[in-house]
């Protein structure tokens, strides 16, 4: 869950994503910030000679780690070759949206909470149906699974129910 002080955050990011450009200036958030300079090399791409640098361009996006918002800040410089007077850039990285200032993480975050609220009726409804059956089969599969804390194996389960509603026993 995130922290209460970002609930501002929270709203103007449900109108971002709907393709509303409700963020503003990300600098307000006092978020911490990891930049990323897409260059397109030291050579000029046409000729080969020594590129200057003409200008930039900077995207900055807003990125959801578990409890923690960053902003992504992408520099694209473009290069003017001081030999045949090409302008070159990198281009932009593909997005979810396009044009839209949410990264990945923050979609996927944004989609799984708001489809959580519609699991737990779900998960209801499908276990009223496995226990409304005549027959009910149920496995218990021990696993190994690894613990980060201490980077040794611990022991998990997985529970499989399955109904049948096959007739038996000559019925």
């Amino acid at each position: 869950m995130a922290p209460t002080s970002f609930d501002p955050l929270i709203q103007r990011l449900i109108l971002a994503i709907k393709g509303r450009n409700a963020l503003g200036d990300l600098r307000y958030y006092h978020l911490d910030c990891i930049e990323q300079v897409l260059s397109v090399g030291e050579d000029c791409p046409e000729c080969g000679g020594d590129p200057s640098k003409l200008g930039e361009d900077i995207t900055e996006e807003l990125e959801y780690i578990p409890d923690l918002f960053v902003v992504n800040k992408i520099i694209r410089p473009r290069m003017a070759c001081r030999h045949c007077e090409a302008i070159s850039q990198a281009p932009m990285p593909s997005r979810p949206i396009e044009g839209g200032r949410p990264e990945p993480g923050l979609f996927a975050h944004v989609l799984v909470s708001k489809s959580s609220a519609l699991l737990a009726p779900l998960a209801e409804a499908i276990a009223q149906s496995a226990k409304d059956g005549v027959a009910l089969f149920a496995d218990d599969t021990p696993l190994k699974m690894l613990a980060p804390s201490n980077k040794k194996t611990k022991t998990a389960r997985i529970w499989a129910y399955v109904r049948d509603k096959r007739p038996w026993s000559g019925q």
